[in-house]
């Protein structure tokens, strides 16, 4: 890799939140005709953390939303594999409060599917991809209706997915139902 390491310097006191916004985005891999561009080479820090570009996306789909209860739905990444071959294994946990039909429908599709998210970070509001066009997804979900008047309820999306490094960012345009929800990109 030609990337130049660079220098990681911290400035204590500099708030650091963190978590994810509460609408994490996702869509069927099937529905993304072309991927935005992540260097194979890079020689900067943004080529070697961001994607340049957009997702093309199918006919006339769209990325769905998914309301997250953010103080349960974390993201991680941690190393994984021998050295000289190795890779991350990018992990996000979704809470949704609800266990409506709606919520088992997705369940029932998802968990057989291959799907990419996304999530917006608290701290940098960066959005990171969670999915890449080289591994599947893997899509596991819980739904529970509790007991007890103080028991959780909800359903639990938890994926993991193997990946070159840690969830890329993505700046790109994000299209929506209700249209692009990233229009800085």
């Amino acid at each position: 890799m030609g990337y130049n390491y660079d220098n990681l310097n911290w400035t204590v006191g500099r708030e650091n939140t963190p978590g994810i916004y509460p609408d994490v985005y996702y869509i069927r891999k099937s529905d993304i005709s072309s991927w935005p561009d992540l260097k194979k080479d890079p020689t900067s820090v943004d080529e070697a953390a961001k994607y340049a570009g957009n997702f093309s996306l199918v006919d006339t789909k769209t990325w769905k939303k998914l309301f997250a209860d953010v103080d349960k739905s974390p993201v991680n990444s941690e190393p994984q594999g021998e050295k000289f071959s190795r890779s991350y294994n990018n992990t996000a946990t979704i809470k949704y409060p609800g266990t409506e039909k709606e919520a088992l429908a997705f369940a029932r599709a998802a968990v057989n599917d291959d799907l990419v998210f996304l999530v917006k970070e608290k701290a940098t509001g960066n959005w990171r991809v969670i999915g890449n066009e080289m591994f599947q997804c893997d899509v596991n979900i819980t739904h529970t209706i509790g007991g007890s008047p103080t028991d959780d309820r909800g359903t639990t999306v938890e994926v993991s997915v193997t990946d070159k490094m840690p969830p890329p960012i993505y700046d790109g345009e994000i299209m929506t139902d209700e249209g692009d929800v990233n229009p800085s990109s």
